[in-house]
């Protein structure tokens, strides 16, 4: 008897032996095919069927951390390093780091359904985490050194997502799970060196809208940096590109945290219309008067007896028995006209900015104005004579508003509007101009239009022309000369009219962000 049981037990020992060499070819074939998950689940049975044999279990820890590099390179085995400097205004992006993260493929996150799941399991933590796996319909993956004999855990969870059931397993049995594939995770005993080990690191690029000043990104990216203390994080204001790098764990969150705070003051669209208005009269009416004559001498023409004009030959060579002298009379003329234009011209524009930053419109033109100049006295050939400065004016209408939204409702613009004009005098060959300023404060419906300000302005010119003393005679002079009268009218005003683009923070929902632990932060999964 005892023979036939030494026999027997030598024969199962043969099958288990083979069976975890038929294991260990499988494994073998699945990873000359590229199928790194099978050929790793496979190694893992044949160690587990035969734990004398060292070399499936080396060669599943081999081709885990293939796998993992391959989804993500993973973080060196040593502390992790302090965060780097804060980013500086005016910073690029390496185009090095910009061509890393484009090289990182996104990390893979399981494909769970919402549930609700209910649980009420006790035993090992591998037990329980194989048979919640197996409810869930997700294959689970042990690390190595996943301690196979462990004190039993008692878990029990009740209307619960699937991503909150593995949270809380993972609290429950001191695991933490990386996902592998939308199916398959891989699970690890909680500690600083598995997770410095295994956790994905991750590269996430994000591009800056235009209305953010540069001061706000930098203040916004200092405190993401310190918060969530990432390894990388730099800002190029050149091409308004955020670069984050660091483990999963924490790039997720910044990055939630980032979009969050730029998202939190809404956009606002500021339509801008100027209406210029000319009008034009010039009335002309009076006399025209002869301005010159001419003196000549004629004589009769003994033939005819009619006086002909005689020629302009010197006197003391002319011999005329009888001079007479005769003078032209000019034609006068009554004149009487009136000329009317009128012109209008209209310019839109739209300008895009944010709750709280001023947004500046400018209508006109820059106008040279000399600041500095040589001027008097010789120069010699070879002398250096400074060359003249400018300095350029804005001429025309410069508006300056800055919204601050009420809700979805109302919004209030504060509004400071500049005119300046050339007044037409000059001072040492430097132009005087006209400067008129208006500062307000107004409270709009959002899409309701508003005259915010406007300008006038008026010249009549009088100009008399007419024979010099006939014209200033008193009631008949009037007879003696001709009037001019131009009228030259313009008006602009201005209207504007904000229209939201995004909701105001009071309207919009903001997210929970789930951390975990300073020691164990949460995975994303």
């Amino acid at each position: 008897m005892r023979i036939l049981f030494v026999f027997v037990l030598a024969v199962v020992l043969g099958l288990a032996q083979e069976s975890a060499r038929s294991l260990g070819r499988r494994a073998a074939k699945a990873e000359k095919a590229g199928q790194l998950a099978d050929a790793i689940l496979l190694y893992n049975r044949a160690a587990a069927r035969n734990p004398g044999n060292r070399k499936y279990a080396a060669k599943s820890r081999l081709l885990t951390q293939q796998a993992l590099r391959q989804s993500a390179p993973p973080a060196a085995a040593t502390p992790p390093p302090a965060p780097g400097p804060a980013p500086q205004p005016g910073g690029t992006i390496p185009a090095a780091d910009l061509r890393e993260a484009q090289r990182f493929l996104p990390p893979p996150e399981l494909s769970l359904s919402r549930g609700p799941y209910a649980f009420s399991l006790r035993g090992a933590p591998r037990e329980v985490i194989e048979r919640t796996g197996r409810q869930l319909g997700i294959e689970i993956q042990f690390d190595d050194e996943f301690p196979a004999d462990a004190p039993p855990v008692r878990f029990a969870v009740s209307e619960a997502s699937g991503a909150e059931v593995l949270e809380a397993l993972a609290a429950a049995t001191g695991t933490f799970f990386v996902p592998l594939a939308p199916k398959r995770i891989l699970a690890a005993k909680d500690s600083e060196r598995k997770r410095l080990d295994l956790e994905p690191m991750v590269a996430v690029v994000l591009s800056l809208p235009e209305p953010v000043s540069v001061q706000e990104i930098q203040e916004l990216a200092r405190a993401v940096q310190q918060t969530m203390e990432l390894q990388k994080f730099a800002v190029d204001n050149s091409q308004r590109l955020v670069l984050m790098r660091d483990r999963i764990s924490k790039v997720r969150p910044a990055q939630q945290i980032f979009e969050q705070m730029m998202g939190a003051r809404p956009a606002v669209a500021i339509e801008v219309e100027v209406y210029e208005m000319r009008r034009n009269r010039s009335l002309n009416a009076g006399t025209r008067m002869p301005s010159s004559t001419e003196i000549f001498a004629v004589a009769e023409n003994s033939a005819t007896g009619v006086d002909k004009r005689l020629p302009a030959i010197p006197l003391s060579s002319a011999r005329i028995v009888e001079p007479r002298l005769a003078i032209t009379l000019g034609d006068a003329a009554l004149v009487a006209n009136l000329l009317k234009t009128a012109g209008s011209q209209v310019q839109r524009s739209e300008v895009r900015t944010m709750h709280g930053m001023p947004a500046q419109f400018a209508v006109g033109e820059r106008y040279p104005i000399l600041t500095a100049g040589f001027f008097g006295g010789e120069v010699e050939n070879n002398a250096f004579r400074p060359p003249p400065t400018f300095q350029f004016e804005n001429l025309g209408l410069t508006l300056k508003a800055t919204p601050y939204t009420h809700g979805l409702g109302e919004t209030t613009v504060e509004l400071e509007a500049e005119f300046k004009l050339l007044a037409g005098g000059q001072v040492n060959g430097i132009p005087i101009l006209t400067n008129r300023k208006f500062v307000s404060t107004v409270r709009l419906l959002n899409g309701e239009w508003a005259l915010i300000s406007g300008v006038g302005s008026a010249s009549r010119t009088l100009t008399t022309a007419g024979p010099a003393g006939l014209a200033r005679i008193p009631l008949i002079g009037k007879l003696f000369r001709r009037n001019t009268v131009e009228l030259d009218e313009s008006e602009t005003v201005v209207l504007l009219r904000p229209r939201l683009l995004g909701l105001p923070p009071g309207e919009t929902w903001t997210r929970e962000i789930r951390l975990g632990s300073e020691t164990y932060p949460r995975i994303p999964l």
